[in-house]
This record gives C-alpha cells, sequence and structure tokens, in this order.
C-alpha cells in the first residue's frame, strides 16, 4: 500500500552566497520511510524578523522535482531571520515537514 513518507527529508545545509542570496541542501528522507516512489519537494519559507519596515510576512511555496536536493534563493532581505520547511511526497501527496531558522548577521 502506498502512502506519504514517514520522515521528512533533513535540512542541513546552507551557503550565503551574498547579503540577499542563500543555498541550502538537504539529506533524502531514508529509504525505508519513503513508503512509495519520491516525486517531489515541497520547500516553504517565510520571513519571520526584520529591521525592515512595512514588510510582508507571507509564506512562500517552491517545488522541487525529486532528483535536487538543494535550492538557491535570490532577493533575500539582508541581515533578516527566515524559517524554511520541507516535506517530501510520493504519489499519494506530501510526509511531514523538517524547519529550521535561519539568518544572516554580517
Amino acid at each position: 500500500m502506498l502512502v506519504v513518507p514517514a520522515q521528512p527529508p533533513r535540512l542541513y545545509g546552507r551557503n550565503w552566497t551574498s547579503d540577499t542570496s542563500l543555498s541550502i541542501h538537504w539529506d533524502p528522507v531514508p529509504s525505508k520511510y519513503i513508503n512509495g516512489f519520491l516525486v517531489r519537494y515541497k520547500v516553504i519559507y517565510q520571513l519571520m524578523r526584520t529591521s525592515e519596515k512595512h514588510v510582508k510576512h507571507k509564506e512562500n511555496v517552491i517545488e522541487i522535482e525529486s532528483r535536487d536536493n538543494a535550492l538557491s534563493l535570490t532577493d533575500l532581505i539582508p541581515y533578516s531571520v527566515y524559517k524554511f520547511k520541507i516535506s517530501a511526497a510520493t504519489t499519494v501527496g506530501y510526509g511531514p515537514f523538517d524547519e529550521i531558522f535561519l539568518g544572516k548577521q554580517s
């Protein structure tokens, strides 16, 4: 029987390529917890804290093919904190999320 993944991928890496650009990396779901055929990842990121005024803190959602394990983001607000969540999907749907908070201090 096919179901959603039982564990999330694990966010582990980040690389600030500039004050406004970030690459994040993750380990895939261990094969024994995939529960079917892995088809994609969903990354959700949201600005949590900034010194900028009049900035919306909306969630941004990106879906990525399952063969990828990294994502580059641009146009981030410098010296701010973002929340990142990632989930993996089988053909049935998405499993649980892993979550981290990241900020560039200087």
